[in-house]
């Protein structure tokens, strides 16, 4: 007759615990990176606000496209703006003014004017202005 314990079923489970305690106590926490910046959001891309014909007002629904750009533009200040007038047969000045008017209401919106350009090529296909968004990682 064999006296005293058995602790064969226990040993793994036991030796486990051991271990999993030990690397617990001597594992270094996970280090931090330096400088570390959250990754770039992605670019919204382009969009366009439409304008009536021989017009630079904004209409209603006009602004509420630049007030999503807007919003888009002080959440993330990697972005940056190009503008892009365009007209239908009222030359070069009416498609810029329309660029222009847009940076305006953008200001206004609280969108930093250095972050906003506007092309010197203006288009004559419609009566519009194209918000074309850049990441100032990759322009």
């Amino acid at each position: 007759m064999r006296c005293g314990l058995s602790l064969s079923n226990n040993l793994p489970s036991l030796e486990t615990q051991l271990i999993d305690s030990k690397l617990q106590k001597e594992a270094p926490p996970f280090p931090k990176p330096e400088n570390s910046r959250p990754l770039p959001r992605p670019t919204p891309g382009e969009i366009s606000v439409s304008f009536a014909l021989g017009s630079m007002n904004c209409s209603a629904s006009a602004l509420e496209i630049l007030r999503k750009a807007a919003d888009e533009m002080t959440q993330n200040e990697e972005l940056f703006l190009s503008l892009q007038g365009s007209t239908s047969g009222f030359g070069t000045s009416l498609g810029k003014g329309r660029a222009e008017a847009v940076k305006s209401k953008l200001a206004e919106m609280g969108v930093t004017a250095g972050r906003v350009s506007i092309s010197d090529q203006t288009q004559g296909n419609g009566d519009s202005v194209k918000l074309s968004f850049s990441n100032r990682l990759s322009s």
